[in-house]
């Protein structure tokens, strides 16, 4: 078989108009992504502020809690605990997502010690 003849000299060349076009397509979805990446680190900030302002909630919550007694001090020291990492967490996707899975459970199984405790005091 004969040897193949070399590729033309133009081969894979692109004309001005042709890479002007596409850095302008590049540089539109450059723009989209970092606006979209703008968005995405504004909402992560606002996540970050409920969740130290749901900490300090559950925190007086569980101050109560402990003055009502019942043994319920253990379950409001895990949950300081947990709120306190999540106070000082990153706005790693994953960690917001290690929070929900945390923090949820424990804000729920207050409200239940709560409601407890008020139908075990007040008979409600």
């Amino acid at each position: 078989m004969p040897p193949l003849p070399p590729p033309p000299a133009n081969y894979g060349a692109v004309t001005a108009e042709e890479a002007d076009a596409a850095l302008s397509a590049t540089r539109s979805a450059m723009a989209a992504q970092d606006e979209a990446l703008a968005e995405l680190a504004a909402s992560v900030s606002r996540v970050k502020e409920t969740a130290v302002t749901m900490e300090a909630e559950v925190r007086d919550g569980n101050r109560e809690i402990d003055a009502l007694g019942g043994g319920v001090g253990r379950a409001a020291e895990d949950v300081r605990l947990q709120a306190s990492r999540v106070a000082e967490a990153s706005s790693s996707p994953y960690t917001w997502r290690l929070f929900c899975l945390l923090i949820w459970p424990g804000v729920i199984a207050v409200l239940i010690v709560l409601h407890l405790l008020r139908k075990l005091l007040f008979g409600w």
